[in-house]
Order: C-alpha cells, then sequence, then structure tokens
C-alpha cells in the first residue's frame, strides 16, 4: 500500500508497525490484533526466519515446561507467541491458512493448546484491518 493510493490505510499500516515494535508512545498490540496481522503474514514479521513446525512445536513446549504451563505472551517471546497465534488461525482455517496436518492437530490438542474464538468487528482496527485484507487479496502485498 502506497500513501499516494490509500492514505487512511498506509498511516493505519505505519501506526501498527510502530505499536508492533513497541515505540513510545504507541500502544502495543494486543495478542488478538497480532494473531490477526499474523495470519496474512503482514509484512514486518517478514524479516524472522522460519524454523520447522516440529522445531517451534518443542520450543513452545520447551518454553512450557520453563514457565509453569504457560504458553509465550509477546512481551515474554515474541517469536514463539506469533508461532503458537498461526497455530490458532490454522486450526480455524482463517485467513488463507494452510490447514495443519492430522498428527499436528494431535500435537496441539493433546498440549492443551488454546484455541481462542474468532474476533468480533465493528470497531475502526478491524474495518482497517479487513481493507488491509482485501488489499493483499488483490495486490498479493
Amino acid at each position: 500500500v502506497n500513501k499516494k493510493e490509500n492514505p487512511s490505510l498506509y498511516n493505519w499500516i505505519q501506526t501498527q508497525g510502530k505499536r508492533y515494535k513497541g515505540l513510545k508512545g504507541h500502544k502495543p498490540l494486543s495478542e488478538e490484533e497480532l494473531e490477526l496481522l499474523e495470519q496474512i503474514d503482514f509484512a514486518f514479521f517478514e524479516d524472522q526466519p522460519r524454523m520447522s513446525w516440529n522445531a517451534m512445536y518443542a520450543e513452545v513446549e520447551r518454553y512450557r515446561e520453563e514457565n509453569d504451563g504457560r504458553f509465550p505472551n509477546h512481551k515474554d517471546d515474541p517469536k514463539l507467541s506469533r508461532w503458537t497465534r498461526q497455530q490458532r488461525g490454522r486450526m480455524r482455517s482463517e485467513h488463507g491458512h494452510a490447514p495443519l496436518s492430522d498428527k499436528q492437530k494431535s500435537m496441539l490438542e493433546s498440549s492443551d493448546f488454546p484455541i481462542l474464538p474468532k474476533a468480533k468487528g465493528g470497531q475502526i482496527w478491524y474495518e482497517r484491518y479487513d481493507e488491509l485484507v482485501e488489499f493483499w487479496k488483490e495486490h498479493g502485498h
């Protein structure tokens, strides 16, 4: 999205990047907002190297063992938190996520993996997010 083409969406995207990076004066993205943006592989996640699914699952399990069974949150471990949100989207088959294999589903279910309810729209954040999803589908970036 460029500023000339769609200034309001461009400005919204810039703000989300600042919120993601935790810049001073910007309220951090909520877990739900992060999950939604990650479901469409939003641009500011591209610089993160990818690990295999099994390796990431093992990292989450290690984290849980070291943290009284808690799942990672964005503040404590952004990479693992992002991965867990992506798996939620995959389990719900949302926004074009590739579905999980039966083995992957079984592994997540056996670890009491939390499946959060779908987000409800209506607020301006969700309206802009929906606009971004449509733009992404149409233009591929």
